[in-house]
């Protein structure tokens, strides 16, 4: 993103949407079930809640998997940034 306050560009996106989607990749290297709740979260706006349906698993699975996948999304693009 641009730090002069301006809008970021097209190439910015894009370079920041590769790089959600290679953390996503890694994740699924984790849990293959990880990058789908998280895109059913960030993507589809899915609601906690909904997102088990979808899965075909429970809320108790669901909401583990969820804080774990923001925590590492989180700390890997801050990882990221700083290199």
């Amino acid at each position: 993103m641009s730090h002069s306050g301006d809008p970021p560009t097209l190439r910015q996106l894009m370079t920041e949407l590769r790089e959600v989607e290679d953390l996503l990749e890694r994740m699924g290297r984790i849990d293959p079930v990880l990058p789908r709740g998280v895109r059913m979260k960030i993507s589809e706006g899915l609601k906690t809640e909904e997102i088990p349906v979808q899965l075909g698993c429970s809320l108790r699975t669901v909401g583990p998997q969820w804080e774990f996948g923001r925590t590492w999304r989180r700390e890997a693009m801050s990882l990221s940034a700083r290199l």
